[in-house]
């Protein structure tokens, strides 16, 4: 008998309202310590380090695609040793470059920059990893304990190291890293008797091998950079047209909006990745499809209530959260919620795309994402900066994932839940009506109670099917 889901579950909701206070303690800090100019440098900063990374990116999904095999079969060890040279090596030669880059082209040093890329590329990846082993090697307690560590522990770092100092976004960034870097060892640690057990039950020949991560992640490469432009060539597009403190405002509101939602497709992906994994994990053909379409019907439905929950509740968020400073920003939080919606339901047919091995069909949309979200900032539209900002990061996404989720259904089947997605939308829309109720904590507590029991409500069935698999 499968071990009961309602306690993993449990620990994962109590290890996300962690992660979420941490978040939402970052915010509140960061537009404290950071004004409007440096919260616009940060941006700039994250856009090229996001650049980057997206374009290494596929290794880090061909691992994590195949890591729950590799477990199985006892490789995982092996494969793990491997891509952390890998992590290593590029790490490496990425922070050469940007230290080569012309100053005049940066937002901060070079140097600092370097060190930045270098953090994220190694640092935050593997830590990112050994977390997600630990969720899938049923270690959820650890997985949920050392990720709090880290939010927490970063937000010590970079507000101390913040203040300290003259309020530079670097710092802020720095202190971030910081905590990452100290969570690897007690991760690895944690690991070791799971992994070294795994490799005494059987060994196989290593799958991480060149030829195999570079035919999945160069497909994966051409499509980041393509998303890349989608998600972020509008902000610093932002900070040339209207300055960086413009840009500072924006993504604050933005970014309450959008990460309201990804707590949300974080804690999901977090509670069913670990059974969608399995189920696919020796499944043929239609028995993929079959447990990715278990999979949407699950999570679109959520995506949808909780994405309408969190507009309703926007304007009160911020106000609650960010500093008087930024109180301009409240438009923006809608814009947030609707973007990350979309790249919520991208990111499910990019996993429809990996689960059958077809990346290649996500590159031609990408790039109709991109030509719509350069067409949005280039063209002369009747709009301010900022709002044209906004509707570039929406509506690249949009098409993208539109036009992705056509193709696959047309060359790999698989079924869409529109009537269930419509419901949800439905049951959801009376939230809206707290529009026109005075911001306040109330308006806050009643709104995050409708929204809790809703989705209750939509879990529970695939909850039930798990406690008695």
């Amino acid at each position: 008998m499968a071990k009961p889901a309602w306690t993993d579950v449990l620990w994962l909701v109590l290890g996300r309202v962690g992660l979420l206070g941490a978040s939402v303690a970052s915010l509140h800090l960061s537009t404290h310590h950071l004004g409007p100019v440096e919260v616009g440098r940060m941006q700039v900063v994250l856009a090229l380090i996001g650049l980057v990374a997206l374009l290494l990116a596929g290794t880090g999904q061909f691992f994590q695609r195949h890591a729950a095999a590799w477990l199985m079969q006892g490789s995982l060890k092996d494969n793990l040793q491997r891509y952390v040279a890998w992590l290593g090596v590029t790490a490496l030669a990425a922070a050469l470059l940007a230290a080569l880059l012309p100053q005049r082209w940066l937002p901060v040093p070079g140097g600092w920059l370097a060190l930045l890329l270098a953090g994220q590329l190694f640092v935050a990846t593997l830590q990112q990893t050994l977390l997600h082993l630990l969720n899938l090697s049923s270690l959820r307690l650890a997985y949920v304990l050392l990720g709090n560590a880290v939010a927490w522990g970063g937000l010590a770092l970079a507000a101390a190291w913040t203040a300290s100092g003259d309020g530079q976004a670097v710092h802020w960034l720095l202190g971030l890293m910081a905590a990452q870097a100290l969570a690897l060892a007690p991760a690895w640690w944690l690991l070791a008797r799971p992994l070294w057990r795994q490799a005494q039950m059987a060994r196989s020949a290593p799958a991480f091998d060149t030829p195999a991560v570079l035919r999945f992640a160069l497909p994966v490469a051409a499509a980041s950079a393509l998303y890349w432009l989608q998600r972020t060539l509008p902000l610093p597009w932002l900070a040339h047209s209207d300055g960086l403190a413009t840009l500072g405002h924006f993504s604050v509101g933005f970014t309450l909006g959008m990460l309201g939602m990804l707590a949300f497709d974080t804690l999901f992906r977090e509670a069913y990745g670990p059974r969608y994994d399995r189920a696919i994990a020796r499944a043929d053909h239609p028995g993929r499809v079959s447990a990715w379409e278990q999979y949407a019907a699950a999570c679109l439905p959520a995506a949808i209530a909780a994405a309408l929950c969190l507009v309703a509740a926007g304007p009160a968020l911020l106000a609650a959260l960010a500093s008087p400073a930024f109180s301009g920003a409240a438009e923006f939080v809608a814009w947030g919620a609707a973007c990350q919606f979309m790249l919520s339901w991208q990111s499910l047919v990019q996993l429809k795309a990996a689960s059958i091995q077809d990346n290649r069909m996500l590159v031609l949309p990408q790039a109709a994402g991109a030509v719509a979200t350069l067409a949005v900032i280039a063209l002369p539209w009747p709009l301010p900066a900022a709002e044209r900002a906004a509707l570039a990061l929406l509506v690249g996404p949009a098409l993208t994932t539109l036009l992705s989720a056509w193709r696959l259904h047309q060359r790999h089947a698989g079924c869409w839940p529109w009537r269930r997605m419509a419901w949800a939308a439905a049951a959801a829309a009376p939230a809206l009506g707290t529009a026109l109720l005075p911001t306040s904590l109330l308006v806050l507590a009643l709104l995050a109670c409708f929204g809790a029991l809703l989705q209750w409500v939509l879990a529970r069935r695939w909850l039930l099917s798990a406690e008695a698999a």
